[in-house]
């Protein structure tokens, strides 16, 4: 039985540490959502370059000009999530982001902290 236990988690520690290295490098997710101010539709390209350490996830987010270093990251199994905070004429704003990767793709939701609403998203490979 103990044995059976151990085996068990070792094989739950390979699969997280699988799905962690399948989640670094570069990643492109087009992002579309209504402005709350004036209810124009934009569209915002965000590219994200990430690297894991176990459950560790750091890198960067890319939005247009703009590049923000990947705070909080986390990663566990195939569930990713992290923050970026950009600073704008309106002070700073954290953005939160939690996604699934599954299958070569990372499917989520982004929302600004303190928001119960978000946007959902889904980034690829490039190329």
């Amino acid at each position: 039985m103990k044995r059976a236990f151990s085996i068990l988690a070792f094989s739950a520690a390979l699969a997280g540490a699988a799905a962690a290295g399948e989640a670094d490098g570069k990643w492109v997710a087009d992002i579309t959502h209504a402005n709350r101010q004036t209810g124009v539709t934009v569209t915002m390209h965000v590219t994200f370059d990430l690297a894991s350490d176990g459950g560790k996830l750091t890198g960067t987010a890319t939005l247009g000009r703009v590049t923000l270093p990947i705070e909080d990251g986390r990663i566990d199994g195939n569930r990713l999530s992290f923050a970026i905070t950009r600073k704008g004429p309106n002070g700073e704003r954290k953005i939160l982001w939690e996604a699934t990767l599954d299958g070569g793709r990372l499917t989520g939701v982004r929302r600004v902290d303190g928001r119960r609403r978000g946007v959902e998203f889904t980034a690829n490979r490039p190329g």
